[in-house]
């Protein structure tokens, strides 16, 4: 919790309201799980509900102005984020600016469970070239793993897959790099 204040108290409490776009006012849900808007507001500094990029319009009828305003993000952050809910229309509009970050660094959040997944070098991020065929190291802090896991994706191919047979990791890769070819290394996929 005192990691939670202190973000809010960082970002200032009328700028979170703000963020929030007096739609939302929860940055955890009922049972203490980090709504998207958390998620954004520790990546971004922004606690924005939305995952797209800039700012959407939407028609409104309840809004006398009948437009309806959804400010997402605004730029690329350091680490960013990939998303992917079987029954959550929004995961489907996960803009670029979290999935190309400047880090090679990604929380994951596949299913409401989260984890942290990494490349060791830089570049995948900065040169298109370098996303052909590379390792992604993928950790979640559960206990009952305990070997790295180090997934091989290959983007070469971009063959048809089967998404309702894939493992929920999986379709949240293929959110960011459609088509690849993902290899768990001698690893039984357990996400």
């Amino acid at each position: 919790m005192l990691l939670l204040y202190s973000i809010i108290l960082s970002r200032g409490i009328d700028r979170v309201k703000e963020d929030l776009n007096g739609e939302y006012t929860e940055l955890l849900t009922p049972v203490c799980e980090a709504t998207q808007a958390l998620m954004t507001l520790l990546l971004t500094g922004r606690a924005t509900p939305y995952l797209h990029n800039g700012v959407m319009h939407t028609i409104d009828e309840d809004n006398v102005a009948g437009v309806k305003e959804h400010v997402g993000l605004m730029s690329r952050g350091e680490i960013g984020a990939l998303v992917w809910n079987r029954n959550d229309e929004s995961s489907t509009q996960l803009g670029s600016c979290l999935k190309t970050p400047s880090f090679p660094i990604w929380v994951i959040r596949a299913e409401n469970k989260y984890g942290v997944l990494f490349h060791t070098r830089r570049d995948l991020t900065r040169d298109h070239r370098a996303e052909h065929r590379f390792d992604l190291h993928y950790f979640n802090g559960c206990p009952a793993n305990h070997q790295p896991t180090i997934l091989t994706l290959d983007t070469r191919y971009n063959k048809p897959q089967d998404e309702y047979r894939m493992p929920v990791l999986e379709r949240v890769l293929i959110s960011k790099w459609q088509g690849a070819q993902v290899s768990w290394n001698e690893t039984t996929p357990y996400v």
